[in-house]
Formats: structure tokens, C-alpha cells, sequence
């Protein structure tokens, strides 16, 4: 699961937390019962796309702040994912 392809917000990446939040209550509704897992994908990566009238820069908080979103719904897999692979 990608969180930024699910929730539809103008600029996704300057609210980490709140992203993950959403896309992470909505996967624990549509799973609960069915003994499905979900394992998304974590943004460990700065991307600031053209145009955007911000600049985030991602690091440790932002990265802590999306794996807490994802294990307060009561998930705890996930994988990093780093655009750059460095």
C-alpha cells in the first residue's frame, strides 16, 4: 500500500502523520475481520514536487511521525522506501 496514491490532498508530503493517519484508519476498516494484513510503504525519501509551495525535508521525524501513524491503527509492518535507494 502507498498512502500518497490513496488519499487525494494537493501536496501529500508536508503532513506526514496526518497522510499516513487517514490511508492507515481506512486500511484497518476495510481489513477489520477479514485476517488480511497490510504492509505500506514508508516515505524515507525528500521529494518536493514542482510547484509545491513548500519545501519538506524528511528525515528521522518525519519518518518516526508516519510509523506512528501506521502502528496506532494497530498495524506493525511496514517497509522504508527510499526513491534514491542510498
Amino acid at each position: 500500500m502507498e498512502p500518497q496514491c490513496r488519499i487525494r490532498r494537493e501536496y501529500p508530503n508536508a503532513e506526514p502523520y496526518k497522510l499516513y493517519r487517514a490511508a492507515m484508519q481506512d486500511a484497518a476498516d476495510a481489513l477489520a475481520g477479514t485476517g488480511a494484513l497490510c504492509r505500506t510503504w514508508i516515505q524515507d525519501f525528500t521529494y518536493n514536487p514542482p510547484g509545491a509551495p513548500y519545501k519538506v525535508t524528511y528525515g528521522v521525524g518525519e519518518v518516526k511521525a508516519q510509523i506512528k501513524a501506521v502502528e496506532e491503527q494497530g498495524l506493525n509492518e511496514w517497509m522504508l522506501w527510499n526513491a534514491s535507494n542510498n
